[in-house]
């Protein structure tokens, strides 16, 4: 007969202890990063602190075996300086500089190309990547076996700041007038998280608003325009907490901007601390996926996107809807650069397990 091991016990693997397995977001030094980088992913944005990274990989000789610059289609007239300043530094530290299209439907795919090789250290700079290149580049990164490095520059000044709104605050509620955007150019459902919805089920929209009502509006629009009108429960507004004790005030305008009632259904998400944003979307899916089609409308800070990224990896019924500007305010958007932060994620396949652990069941030995 089998004997069974009277000193172990089935526990069911947590998101908790999952999430305090991964690294935190933490003070960048460039001294103390590798002196060989195999892969540099960065972005070729319009805001002024798209090189601050590069720029300092180049001034401390960092060695890159391969740099990529990823331009999109939106805005390239004004991509265009930082693309040529990202080209120039990077052509100083690496003997290889490509410049992709990440709007491209080969994108992913292409990455996949330029990534691939084991024990590979990627290290990939979201400072000023729009949201739907971070989760087409994450994507591409959780299908290969490698080690993650997410670098990030925090903005000195992000737009409005209090003193604009306040002395123009009927012109960031006004559909018609330019804030940091105008407009939506298209709605679509992200290529890499296109979601497994049964059409029997209602729908629930998980909406991290901005600064403009118009995007949020589209997307909700796009699933069901019937929601805006008599939402209920059925749209989950997740606001930002801003990372800065200066900008708490910006909690309370995206309400009055997006015109979220008093007893809607609302939560909030740290604009900076990812694993707060993954904690706040789990519970939502906890208590919607079996009833709901859900829904994820990203609008809200990079941070965010990388916990959307980890949180739709995990849970690929999720689809993310995206609502593209039709123009973006390029002079209006944010200034310098406060500080650099880094997510050292290790090993991506590791990570990936984690994720895909949770909720299972193992088997622990409680022998000493």
């Amino acid at each position: 007969p089998t004997l069974i091991n009277t000193m172990s016990r089935l526990s069911q693997v947590t998101l908790e202890e999952t999430l305090h397995s991964l690294p935190d977001v933490s003070s960048l030094d460039l001294q103390t990063l590798p002196t060989q980088i195999d892969r540099f992913v960065c972005a070729a944005g319009f805001e002024s602190r798209a090189c601050s990274i590069a720029r300092g990989l180049a001034e401390q000789r960092t060695t890159i075996e391969q740099a990529i610059i990823v331009e999109l289609d939106s805005n390239a007239d004004a991509d265009k300086k930082n693309r040529d300043e990202l080209h120039r530094l990077l052509t100083g530290v690496s003997d290889s500089v490509r410049v992709v299209n990440g709007d491209s439907p080969s994108y992913v795919g292409d990455l996949q190309e330029c990534l691939g090789g084991e024990n590979l250290l990627v290290a990939f700079d979201i400072s000023v990547a729009a949201t739907r290149l971070i989760l087409r580049t994450l994507r591409a990164i959780f299908t290969l076996d490698v080690n993650l490095m997410t670098l990030y520059s925090e903005a000195e000044v992000y737009h409005p700041t209090l003193t604009e709104f306040e002395a123009k605050r009927e012109d960031w509620v006004n559909e018609e007038v330019m804030g940091t955007e105008i407009g939506v150019q298209d709605v679509a459902p992200s290529s890499v998280f296109p979601g497994e919805h049964l059409e029997a089920l209602p729908d629930t929209v998980i909406v991290f608003p901005n600064f403009r009502k118009e995007r949020s509006a589209a997307a909700i629009t796009h699933v069901d325009g019937s929601l805006l009108m008599s939402a209920g429960n059925n749209i989950a507004w997740v606001l930002g907490r801003p990372h800065l004790p200066t900008d708490q005030w910006r909690r309370e305008t995206m309400c009055e901007i997006n015109d979220i009632a008093a007893d809607a259904f609302t939560l909030e998400a740290s604009t900076f601390d990812y694993k707060d944003a993954f904690r706040v979307l789990d519970g939502i899916y906890a208590a919607r996926w079996e009833t709901s089609n859900l829904t994820l409308c990203p609008f809200g800070s990079k941070l965010q996107a990388v916990a959307i990224s980890l949180f739709c990896t995990q849970h690929s019924d999720v689809r993310v809807l995206f609502a593209t500007p039709r123009q973006y305010n390029t002079n209006l958007w944010s200034d310098g650069c406060r500080n650099l932060w880094k997510i050292d994620f290790g090993s991506s396949q590791e990570l990936v397990a984690k994720l895909r652990a949770v909720g299972t069941i193992r088997v622990e030995d409680l022998n000493p």
